[in-house]
């Protein structure tokens, strides 16, 4: 559910995000009391998550993978919008005008395109397992394991494929060039709006799978920086920085924080100790029957997961 570094920068992202994590996930048994700790305390708003299978590594969608590869000092909110062509090219030379935009950017997802969709689902445990899975390399041979993370994320509002979200074009884009976008709170984190697709395909429905949406982070200019760390409020980390880790705009907290009012979208983050990766990977595939097979259920899945394994 995530890539490797794009980029040398005296600020990692885990620099930002594992001041607000605690200590790492040492066993299953831990694993399970910190989902809870944030199930007790906040469970009763509607949360997602997503794993990460390095800890290192930032919170990038495809598409801003794709651009800071281009060019590591760009990604305001006017380059992102290149999504459009990619959109113009799929109405006009693969047909798909019958389809909105958001429809056409989940089948890109799924094939491996780059869009500005944020994969998470509504399954902690699931999201665990992204985190511990077993990552192969080109021999065959199983990659190390490295510490991992998982995130957790208030949903402030829920889209649906409406008229304003089911357009040919993304909503945003009007955003962008109505100088009352700030309404909207697009790129601030202000409101975390999050899509659950109908089942396109089958592991849509196995992952519980569903889609951050939000603008290139931090859009509007003095806003949204945030503290270091806990208890450290007037060190903050600058917009660039910010930058650097994440392509959405984040408000991290540490778990035991006080619930989220109406106007609040906090965001929790927790890492899972390398050496506990192989235990709670067992556990989930044993115990829930979470695996290659079960989440990446269809045939795309199959060519993607079964044949890496084989020495070629």
């Amino acid at each position: 559910m995530a890539g490797p570094p794009l980029f040398a920068s005296t600020v990692r992202p885990k620099d930002i995000f594992d001041p607000w994590s605690g200590d790492p996930v040492m066993t299953w048994e831990q694993l399970n009391n910190r989902i809870e700790t944030i199930l007790r305390k906040h469970g009763e708003s509607a949360l997602v998550w997503r794993g990460v299978s390095d800890s290192s590594w930032g919170l990038y969608s495809s598409l801003y993978r794709r651009l800071k590869k281009v060019s590591p000092n760009v990604l305001e909110e006017d380059l992102v919008r290149e999504e459009l062509r990619l959109l113009a090219r799929a109405k006009q030379e693969w047909r798909l005008d019958d389809m909105c935009a958001l429809e056409i950017f989940a089948h890109i997802q799924h094939y491996g395109g780059p869009t500005r969709l944020l994969d998470v689902t509504s399954n902690p445990l699931i999201a665990a397992w992204f985190a511990v899975e077993q990552k192969w390399l080109a021999t065959g041979d199983p990659e190390p394991d490295t510490d991992c993370r998982v995130f957790c994320f208030y949903v402030g509002e829920y889209v649906e494929l409406d008229e304003e979200w089911g357009g040919r074009t993304p909503p945003w884009v009007d955003w962008l060039d109505n100088p009352t976008r700030k309404v909207q709170n697009w790129g601030t984190g202000q409101v975390r709006r999050v899509w659950r697709p109908p089942a396109y395909n089958a592991r849509i429905s196995a992952q519980n799978a569903a889609f951050l949406l939000d603008g290139a982070p931090f859009g509007f200019e003095g806003s949204n920086t945030f503290t270091k760390a806990p208890g450290r409020g007037n060190e903050r980390w600058t917009i660039a920085e910010l930058k650097d880790a994440s392509s959405i705009p984040l408000k991290l907290n540490q778990a035991g924080r006080q619930k989220a009012t109406e106007h609040s979208t906090p965001a929790f983050s927790f890492t899972i100790a390398e050496s506990a990766r192989e235990d709670i990977r067992k556990r989930l595939e044993n115990h829930y029957g979470y695996s290659p097979a079960s989440l990446y259920a269809d045939l795309f899945g199959l060519a993607q997961n079964a044949a890496p394994h084989l020495p070629i």
